[in-house]
């Protein structure tokens, strides 16, 4: 009888062992694929990533060569991409409802803010993640309400710190067939307590927040740029310096 136990006991924590192998490998490729699932739901472009490695008995996990791609009728390679991204989580919230997680890093981000007579790629980014937005249920203090049958319930977020730091932005207009352009950084930017109430938010609203924030500073000292390249037409030629004054109308600006 203890032989059959103690045999037992064996094939249990066996499975156990292989059956945490097989996370442990496995689960790069399911936050891969959520996030090439989640992401243009709110963005409405095309997002991509090289690799995910993760360490799951460590709560660490790292995000490379993730790209999100233009809105339709922009020209550039993408509108954004990501350096690298350090994630650090508590190991054995991960199963549970609510995945905690410590701190998001994301370091040396490029973004490609093209503009054209129709508008910046980002301002139309920033539609579309309003447009994702005005679809989610608003608030009510209410439960929500179960999941049918045969539905998975949705894991929610805690995120307690994302940090982004060492970001470019390069700025790229054509008006009139001619081009004009420029380099310029990103401070650092800070967001804290996403999710830290009980129920914590969903994947897709995190997303929001998060490319609201961001790409609404990328917009603003992109504007502030463009303001200022477009600010110093004296020396050019008549023809450079329409294209200056015509950069600058789109925001909005005077004309010289």
């Amino acid at each position: 009888m203890m032989k059959k136990m103690l045999y037992a006991v064996g094939v249990l924590a066996l499975l156990l062992v292989v059956g945490l192998v097989v996370l442990y490998l496995s689960m790069g490729n399911i936050v891969k694929a959520g996030i090439e699932a989640v992401g243009p739901q709110v963005t409405q472009c095309p997002i991509t990533v090289d690799s995910i490695s993760v360490s799951p008995l460590r709560g660490k996990m790292s995000i490379k060569g993730l790209v999100v791609g233009n809105p339709e009728g922009f020209k550039s390679g993408h509108a954004f991409k990501l350096g690298e991204v350090s994630v650090d989580l508590d190991p054995m919230s991960v199963f549970s409802e609510k995945v905690v997680i410590g701190r998001i890093l994301v370091h040396a981000p490029h973004f490609s803010y093209e503009v054209t007579s129709k508008g910046t790629n980002i301002g139309k980014l920033l539609d579309n993640v309003k447009e994702f937005t005005d679809t989610l249920p608003k608030s009510s203090g209410e439960p929500e309400p179960e999941p049918e049958d045969g539905d998975k319930p949705v894991k929610k977020l805690q995120i307690d710190h994302f940090v982004l730091q060492e970001g470019m932005i390069s700025l790229s207009a054509t008006v009139f067939g001619k081009n004009v352009g420029t380099d310029c950084p990103l401070q650092k930017m800070e967001i804290k307590d996403l999710g830290k109430t009980e129920d914590g938010i969903t994947p897709g609203e995190a997303v929001a927040v998060v490319l609201n924030a961001v790409l609404g500073n990328v917009h603003s000292i992109a504007k502030d740029a463009i303001n200022k390249l477009t600010s110093s037409t004296s020396g050019l030629s008549d023809g450079a310096s329409g294209v200056m004054d015509s950069v600058k109308g789109l925001f909005g600006g005077k004309k010289k």
